[in-house]
């Protein structure tokens, strides 16, 4: 089988909304402003929860929280930009556990 007179037409993509690595067009959640919030929530991982005796939030080496068994998550308030919180959990069989989140506050 031979085809000629054969038209092909492909959709293109506006090289203005298509990013440097050639990937797709940014999304509109992207796109938007980061509004800054005050406190954001920290969540000690799932896994950790039926097993936590208490646990401490810092940013640092100031403590924003502590928390205890059946209180698996804390509000706590952190510097403007990007922090790294750390959660020292202590569990029931006295194995410490440490997390580090990267949180945004805005």
């Amino acid at each position: 089988m031979t085809l000629s007179n054969v038209h092909v037409e492909l959709p293109t993509v506006d090289p203005a909304k298509v990013d440097a690595g050639g990937g797709a067009p940014p999304s509109p959640a992207a796109s938007r402003p980061c509004r800054p919030r005050p406190s954001v929530v920290v969540k000690v991982a799932r896994r950790y929860r039926r097993q936590l005796r208490s646990a401490k939030v810092t940013a640092g080496r100031r403590v924003l929280a502590r928390m205890h068994h059946g209180h698996s998550q804390a509000r706590v308030r952190i510097p403007a930009g990007t922090s790294v919180v750390k959660i020292v959990m202590r569990l029931r069989g006295g194995r410490t556990v440490t997390v580090r989140q990267r949180v945004a506050s805005c």
